[in-house]
């Protein structure tokens, strides 16, 4: 082929892409959304589908990230769907190696955003349910999941968490006081497989209740049969 029907060719490629249409980039502030989304909703999905979920969902936080590392949002979806991915993994050596990467990305989050709300409420939950051993501290994680409260009330999985940090520290009554406002909000908002969960645990605290409140009879009769 000769230079100019090379240089004939390579115009006419050039002419068809450049009429080509072009996809859009979509907005940072959607990207960062639908990651959010993921981590939160993905709970509800068949466990089977999961991973593949939250590992997109990290893809399109670091996606985010890369168009603007200033963004805190991005940050804590990031943070938000490493964590849930360890979650789902268990101790496993990979769990394990992304934890400085999650610590990384929500002091990222609240370094950008000193106020975030659900960045205060995740790095306290991520504190109080960490091992000593690893960098947790259960006190920090519950004042900062209070910190993240004070700043939105109407947060109810933040309120949910708080009621299972409260019950694991033995003050069940509290516990189940902010599982049910968690519950009330998340019927108000029509977020039914959510509240369904938070019903489930109020169920399951009151359960434990009567039981121990038949164990302390059964314990009362014991000891008037002794005496």
């Amino acid at each position: 082929m000769t230079r100019r029907r090379h240089t004939a060719l390579f115009g006419l490629l050039t002419a068809v892409l450049s009429t080509a249409p072009v996809q859009a980039q979509r907005p940072p502030v959607e990207v960062v959304e639908e990651a959010v989304t993921l981590c939160r909703e993905t709970q509800l999905k068949p466990a089977a589908e999961r991973a593949a979920l939250w590992d997109r969902g990290a893809k399109l936080a670091r996606t985010a990230i890369a168009a603007d590392a200033a963004n805190a949002a991005a940050h804590f979806a990031l943070f938000c769907n490493l964590g849930m991915q360890a979650q789902h993994a268990g101790l496993s050596l990979w769990a394990l190696a992304m934890l400085p990467r999650m610590r990384f990305e929500i002091d990222q989050a609240l370094l950008l955003s000193p106020d975030y709300s659900e960045a205060l409420a995740g790095k306290g939950a991520f504190l109080f349910f960490l091992p000593r051993l690893l960098g947790g501290d259960p006190e920090e994680g519950e004042r900062l999941l209070r910190a993240g409260l004070a700043r939105d009330e109407s947060n109810a999985l933040a309120r949910l968490i708080l009621a299972k940090v409260l019950v694991w520290r033995g003050r069940r009554a509290e516990g189940l006081a902010e599982a049910e406002h968690a519950w009330m909000l998340l019927t108000a908002a029509g977020r039914d497989a959510e509240a369904a969960r938070a019903r489930a645990f109020m169920g399951e605290l009151e359960a434990l209740d009567d039981t121990l409140a038949h164990q302390d009879t059964d314990d009362e009769g014991d000891t008037d049969s002794r005496s």
